[in-house]
């Protein structure tokens, strides 16, 4: 690889993008060296459009060395993680493990579902992606798709399988995921499913205590009309309206107080 083509490319990005990425790897106790693959995967983690890495790394003919990559990648999830659903079906045509998980045990659908794509998504499937893998904290696509509101990516995930009881390290259901993030077309997905308004985390959160923690009151209106339990109390022994006075939640707050939430409670 030569140095001097890479550094040419790289300050054509301009100087407010390399500061950007000097901070980030920086972060990640690493330096701007844009000549090793863990510095490539770290940008293009980074950027939100990966487009541009991909196209800086065929400009500059890098070949990617997979087998020195820290986080675990093989090719496969670059080209997902880029888009490049061509690269994906070839990969898939030679053989390449579709469930080959990464140092966070995260395998490609966990990607696409990542960023919402369903041009990816169902090749992936029909490859012979697991809906139900979990990352090392038990992370499902479904708990992604989610936290991240990808309504269609949901659909698709919950339509091959997927578990609404799926339950990552935390003891956090797919619905706590749409209920802390506000996701609420999503939320009611997973409750026309059949999914659980009062399922419990590892310290006794409810979808309902999550909701109210972070002010989405129109998750909370939902989740309180499919039968979430307005006094129902944490191992801590906080109800959602504590939650909703812990995070000064007005809206949320007066929403309980209307439907009977207990204002005597300790």
């Amino acid at each position: 690889i030569v140095q001097g083509r890479l550094d040419s490319w790289a300050e054509r990005l301009g100087e407010e993008r390399l500061g950007d990425l000097r901070g980030f790897l920086e972060d990640q106790d690493e330096e701007l060296g844009l000549n090793s693959p863990e510095s490539w995967v770290k940008v293009a983690l980074y950027a939100r459009n990966k487009g541009w890495i991909y196209r800086g790394a065929l400009g500059t003919r890098i070949e990617f060395d997979w087998d020195a990559c820290e986080l675990g990648w093989k090719r496969i999830h670059y080209c997902t993680v880029v888009g490049d659903v061509d690269s994906v079906t070839e990969e898939l045509a030679c053989g390449q493990d579709v469930e080959e998980q990464d140092c966070a045990g995260w395998t490609p659908l966990h990607y696409s579902v990542l960023k919402g794509r369903m041009d990816l998504a169902p090749v992936l499937i029909a490859g012979g992606a697991q809906v139900g893998t979990g990352d090392v904290l038990g992370w499902t696509v479904l708990h992604l798709a989610a936290c991240h509101g990808h309504l269609e990516c949901l659909r698709e995930i919950l339509e091959r399988g997927g578990g609404l009881g799926d339950v990552k390290s935390d003891g956090a259901t797919p619905l706590h995921c749409a209920s802390k993030h506000g996701r609420l077309s999503c939320l009611r997905e997973l409750l026309d499913w059949g999914a659980n308004a009062n399922e419990k985390t590892e310290d006794g959160a409810t979808p309902l205590h999550l909701a109210c923690m972070n002010g989405h009151v129109d998750c909370v209106r939902e989740l309180l009309e499919r039968g979430g339990s307005i006094n129902e109390k944490e191992d801590s022994g906080a109800s959602p309206l504590h939650c909703a006075c812990k995070g000064g939640h007005l809206d949320c707050v007066r929403e309980l107080l209307d439907r009977g939430g207990g204002v005597s409670e300790r």
